[in-house]
């Protein structure tokens, strides 16, 4: 009995060592573009402008 479930514990370290996770790290590199001009430019009239309220570190080096 100890064998077979120390076999199975090993089958299943082997399963998720395979896997990987998404940190989210890279994820802005992978949009879709958009592809409907109209809602395209809708965005790009709504986004001319960013406004950044307070006086914190980050917010200095995003202007």
């Amino acid at each position: 009995m100890l064998k077979y479930c120390f076999s199975f514990f090993l089958m299943l370290l082997a399963l998720f060592s395979q896997l990987k996770a998404e940190d989210g790290y890279r994820l802005w590199l992978r949009y879709n573009p958009i592809e409907n001009p109209k809602l395209l430019g809708d965005y790009r009239n709504i986004f001319q402008s960013v406004k950044l309220l307070g006086v914190i570190a980050i917010m200095l080096s995003i202007r």
